[in-house]
């Protein structure tokens, strides 16, 4: 009976079941081909036109060993199906302690066959002693249950590689999720969207190149779904949106199309430095003779940046995005199409270059300019927009963010709003609470971008600040929905996806939606950053579980199909519910009971193997369509793909917290 110590010694109750039913299973397949000869049992083996020949012992090894490897490839492949078919269950999450139960089976029935085989009466030999003693150890690693897993998971994060043999092996570090968060905030105000800000690492430029499609909203939903018609507001806003057309427009527009298909930020970042200069002088342009000097930088910083497009023989797709800055100069060069034929490209490029000059008389062109920006700054400053209006601010502040200057954007942007309060004094203002809810998102974008930029060594202070602007941000959007009569419909099943809107509202539903999907990723936006939170345990926590549980039973229904799909938007929501779950069950483990934890975990596995089911194809497609197109485009960030990989990271995390004790 001593030779089946290492047998008994598995008998315990140390064992978990994962580890040995996988071996008791494996070890039966095992004798059950061994006794049969599965598959038949030979002396030697042909590779090529090679014979290799065995000797009794040797074939009997190369048996044993044959079984095994067949064993194992066909035990270890039925697993990984399995976990692809159904990710969430339990032989998905004890893979580990599963493997090493099938590694165990085999071993354990090819030294007790070996033992069974040694002659009776005479002591066992060195390799099965130390074969027996190898078997204990791997029972008791395998028995450990999911300890195994959380061990061997730890030390494949601490090796980055191994050196060998002339081979170099690198390991890396598993992707992590972002932080402070996945971004949910779209482009305010774009119709659009471009590869722009991954290329340059901001979309400043994307929000000042369309500040005059902001103004333009900003209109339309004052008049028509807030009712503000008042003539000297329309007016005011038609004024901010004809300067932003004429003079940011252009510059603004040519710079992103000179990103999204170049990607040299080197060139935009040192021409955007000019017309920020000129911003800083804004304040400065009460007289005439002031107002006149600035406009005339402005104008020639303008011509220096259409030369520059000729000049460096940009590709096409650049060319038609400079071309209203172009025509601003030599409108004669573009035709009526909006092409540039090639025979008059010499008479463009001596037309740009006398526009770009400083000595001499001025085109007439760049002085007509010139005198329409400084009558439009005139009515910019008879109006007093500069306090009043949100626009330069917001303009301002998308350049610097743009340069990487993001403490100074977020402190414009702050100030306007500190002045606004001032100015108000408690007061309460429609057309001012929107210009406030106008500022805040732009400042909650900016912050959010600025955050992940830091990661997680990301200052407190900062995050707080942050958190602070988007809960007022999502309570003011919420009271305009609930002004506007909007419906917020709640799901009797939160787990029911987004399907057509059957809303009977009219006519300015789309308005109405539009606002729906700000405050629905701003609350998606204000959860998520919470969850990363340093504090999340202490001051989060409660409240967190609170609304992400009220953000997944709202009927998204109605959310617009731009700039981001409902589905996205609510595979997002669901990869953000599930890491709620396991964040709250990790940081409630001393006093939370095992039948919640249980539950919270069994809902958070719904929930990210529905985002997975729902992300899986686009995911797919876009990658297949990256394949097919330019590099800039091929690495331009998914914004499916990157949904996706966030639910994988919060998998990981949910089977790490369902293997803690």
């Amino acid at each position: 009976m001593q030779h089946f110590r290492a047998i008994t010694v598995c008998a315990g109750e140390v064992v978990m079941k994962p580890f040995v039913l996988s071996a008791l299973f494996s070890f039966a397949i095992y004798e059950f081909m061994a006794y049969l000869e599965i598959p038949p049992r030979r002396g030697w083996f042909r590779i090529g036109g090679i014979n290799v020949n065995f000797s009794p012992t040797s074939a009997v090894w190369a048996h044993r060993a044959l079984i095994a490897l067949m064993l194992l490839t066909i035990l270890i492949a039925a697993l990984f199906v399995h976990e692809r078919l159904f990710p969430m269950d339990a032989i998905s999450r004890d893979k580990t302690n599963i493997v090493l139960g099938f590694l165990f089976g085999p071993l354990f029935a090819i030294w007790l066959n070996s033992v069974f085989n040694h002659p009776p009466g005479t002591p066992l030999s060195r390799g099965l002693v130390l074969g027996g003693l190898g078997l204990i150890l791997f029972c008791l690693i395998g028995s450990a249950g999911n300890q195994t897993g959380k061990l061997i998971q730890q030390l494949t994060r601490k090796i980055s590689g191994f050196k060998g043999f002339g081979v170099e092996v690198s390991l890396s570090d598993p992707s992590r999720k972002r932080d402070s968060s996945q971004g949910a905030l779209p482009l305010a105000g774009s119709k659009n969207s471009s590869n722009f800000e991954s290329n340059n690492g901001s979309a400043g430029l994307g929000y000042v190149s369309q500040l005059g499609e902001i103004v333009d909203r900003d209109r339309r939903y004052l008049r028509d779904l807030f009712g503000q018609s008042n003539w000297e507001l329309m007016v005011h806003l038609n004024r901010a949106e004809d300067l932003s057309n004429f003079a940011l427009g252009p510059p603004m527009q040519c710079f992103t199309g000179w990103l999204g298909a170049t990607a040299d930020a080197t060139y935009v970042n040192d021409r955007l430095g000019l017309f920020l200069t000129t911003f800083r002088q804004v304040s400065t342009i009460s007289d005439d003779e002031r107002r006149r000097y600035v406009s005339r930088t402005f104008v020639h910083n303008l011509a220096i940046v259409a030369s520059d497009i000729e000049s460096f023989g940009v590709p096409q797709a650049v060319e038609r995005a400079c071309l209203p800055l172009l025509k601003i100069f030599c409108s004669d060069a573009v035709d009526r199409d909006n092409t540039i034929h090639e025979d008059k490209r010499q008479s463009l490029m001596a037309c740009l270059t006398r526009s770009r000059q400083e000595d001499g008389p001025p085109s007439k062109a760049k002085e007509d300019a010139v005198k329409a920006l400084s009558d439009k700054l005139s009515l910019f400053v008879a109006d007093n927009a500069l306090e009043t209006r949100p626009y330069f601010a917001i303009a301002y502040a998308s350049l610097l963010v743009q340069l990487g200057q993001y403490a100074a954007a977020v402190a414009v942007l702050d100030s306007w709003l500190d002045k606004q309060r001032k100015r108000l004094d408690g007061k309460s203002d429609i057309v001012e609470g929107w210009f406030e809810i106008r500022v805040r998102s732009i400042l909650a974008a900016y912050f959010e971008e600025w955050l992940l930029k830091q990661g997680t060594s990301a200052p407190r202070a900062y995050r707080n600040e942050h958190l602070e602007n988007m809960g007022i941000l999502r309570t003011n959007l919420q009271n305009v929905l609930f002004n506007v009569s909007f419906p917020l419909t709640r799901k009797d099943d939160p787990f029911k996806p987004p399907g057509p809107c059957t809303s009977t509202a009219n006519h300015l539903l789309g308005l109405s939606q539009r606002l729906f999907a700000s405050y629905v990723t701003t609350a998606l936006t204000h959860i998520q950053n919470r969850l990363h939170h340093p504090d999340y345990k202490s001051d989060y926590l409660v409240q967190t579980d609170v609304d992400i549980e009220v953000l997944l039973s709202v009927d998204l229904s109605c959310l617009p199909k731009d700039p981001q799909p409902p589905l996205l938007i609510y595979a997002q929501i669901l990869d953000a519910y599930a890491l709620n779950m396991v964040q709250y069950v990790r940081a409630t483990k001393d006093v939370i009971s095992s039948d919640e934890k249980e539950d919270r975990l069994k809902i958070a596995a719904r929930a990210l193997a529905y985002g997975l089911e729902i992300t899986n194809k686009p995911a797919e497609d876009e990658l297949r369509r990256q394949r097919q197109v330019p590099f800039l485009e091929r690495v331009a960030p998914s914004i499916w793909v990157s949904a996706q990989e966030s639910l994988k990271q919060t998998k990981i995390e949910w089977s790490a917290a369902s293997s803690d004790d």
